[in-house]
């Protein structure tokens, strides 16, 4: 054989041995590495299935606490009004005249929903519950019912009011309502606690918001027509419909109703954000005592 028939042969083995030599490296690294039902490192979860697993404690926030207990003491109050018929006195007079009547005269009246508020629950006995809200949403009034969250209706009575206070007590019949609202002490609410003001902005269609803010301001003095009274401050939102609502602590407690905000300017020329007021917890339970006479 020549040297270069031996050179070719060599050179052949060579790469036959490389091949072979690469395979069995393949080999070797599937069964160990890619294969888990042999692999050594996964011999412990062979078999093993993926699972779902259930959230079942996610963290209940302060808010969501604060607001579960007291959605079912805040409702909503609605004020129905004596609407007169729009046929002019004199064509009533003329035909009084002449010895006849107008069916629908001005003199008849039919009652329509001209206000929505908020109201909150602050007492049952064995009759009646009773509900705290601001005078000006029971003002005028010839009926007055309440929506609960649950949305149970009833119609309400009025108890008494404390124009200066704007503040109103009505009651409906105790089953109607099944969660009581408890106040804090108002004189150690201090600036920046967070509050939450719940009530129904915009009537019963938003009824049972909640929004959040902090107290602004204490001891703020609002006078406002006949009212005349000490505030706190918020920039929780508040907006018509919120009347008489609660504004409440992160323990659920009833630091003040919401009463009132500042939507312009003193001049009128520019909007006002993040004004709110509501009367303190304390005058709130004083005026309920003088309205019952307790």
């Amino acid at each position: 054989m020549s040297n270069k028939d031996s050179n070719t042969n060599y050179f052949l083995v060579s790469i036959l041995s490389a091949v072979v030599g690469a395979v069995l490296v393949m080999l070797v690294f599937y069964f160990l590495v890619l294969n888990p039902s042999t692999s050594v490192s996964d011999k412990s979860n062979v078999g093993a299935t993926t699972s779902v697993v259930k959230l079942t404690n996610v963290p209940t926030t302060d808010a969501e606490k604060a607001y579960t207990k007291m959605k079912g003491a805040v409702v909503t109050v609605e004020n129905y009004q004596s609407q007169s018929s729009q046929i002019p006195s004199w064509f009533e007079q003329w035909m009084e005249q002449n010895g006849q009547t107008v069916q629908g005269s001005s003199q008849d009246s039919e009652l329509q929903l001209t206000s929505e508020g908020s109201g909150v629950v602050f007492k049952k006995d064995s009759q009646y519950a009773y509900i705290v809200t601001n005078n000006h949403v029971v003002d005028g009034a010839s009926k007055l019912t309440i929506l609960t969250s649950n949305g149970k209706t009833a119609t309400a009575k009025l108890m008494g009011t404390d124009k200066t206070k704007d503040l109103a007590v009505i009651r409906v019949k105790k089953d109607v309502v099944s969660t009581v609202a408890s106040f804090a002490d108002s004189s150690k609410v201090s600036v920046g606690q967070p509050v939450l003001a719940l009530g129904s902005p915009l009537g019963s269609a938003y009824a049972s918001t909640l929004t959040a803010g902090i107290i602004s301001a204490t001891n703020r003095e609002v006078s406002e027509g006949d009212i005349s009274l000490k505030a706190l401050q918020t920039d929780a939102a508040i907006n018509p419909g919120n009347s008489g609502g609660a504004l409440i602590n992160y323990d659920g407690q009833v630091v003040g109703i919401n009463s009132m905000k500042v939507s312009t300017s003193t001049d009128g020329t520019s909007s006002v954000e993040g004004m709110g007021f509501a009367i303190p917890s304390d005058t709130v339970q004083k005026v309920i005592a003088e309205i019952l006479g307790e």
